[in-house]
């Protein structure tokens, strides 16, 4: 004998620990990319047809969203031009400030007709606090009917919310 002996934790145990180090940083790498797959994958919108119900609504809602109130108001159905104004639009978008910007929509399903549709939504709202934040998902309605060819919206809405000018 040369009077050698194993030393525990010597050459045997660095190859042990960086094969522990490669997988865990191989897990991470795993981990991050799930997270960013979900994340672009719920960011995702959506497009439909221009000139559909769920595509006019879309349109509203993006005109609504980047202060192009006149585009937003020409989506509205005649009855609800003649309860509400531009210029009475345009105030009230304009005094909600920007409360629609925290607010995804999802357009479930679409019930119609050849003159009537009615879009069944889910909102999601977020509201943040510092570093809180909390969500609040919820279930509406929106409807259209079909005007001189086109689709219009017949509500008085306000991006995604009810417009409380003037009667129903």
């Amino acid at each position: 004998m040369n009077g050698s002996t194993a030393v525990p934790g010597g050459a045997s145990g660095t190859g042990a620990r960086r094969q522990v180090v490669a997988i865990a940083v191989a897990a991470g790498l795993l981990v991050l990319a799930a997270v960013a797959a979900v994340l672009l994958a719920g960011s995702r919108t959506a497009r439909y047809a221009p000139d559909s119900p769920e595509g006019v609504y879309q349109q509203y809602l993006a005109a609504f969203r980047a202060g192009d109130y006149e585009t937003a108001y020409a989506s509205f159905s005649a009855r609800v031009q003649a309860a509400m104004t531009l210029s009475a639009f345009i105030d009230e978008a304009a005094g909600r400030g920007d409360g629609d910007a925290n607010v995804r929509v999802w357009i479930d399903r679409t019930d119609r007709t050849a003159s009537r549709a009615t879009l069944h939504l889910t909102l999601e709202r977020t509201y943040a606090a510092g570093l809180q934040s909390s969500r609040y998902r919820y279930t509406d309605e929106v409807r259209l009917v079909r005007e001189r060819g086109a689709w219009r919206i017949d509500e008085r809405l306000m991006g995604t919310e009810p417009s409380y000018y003037g009667p129903p």
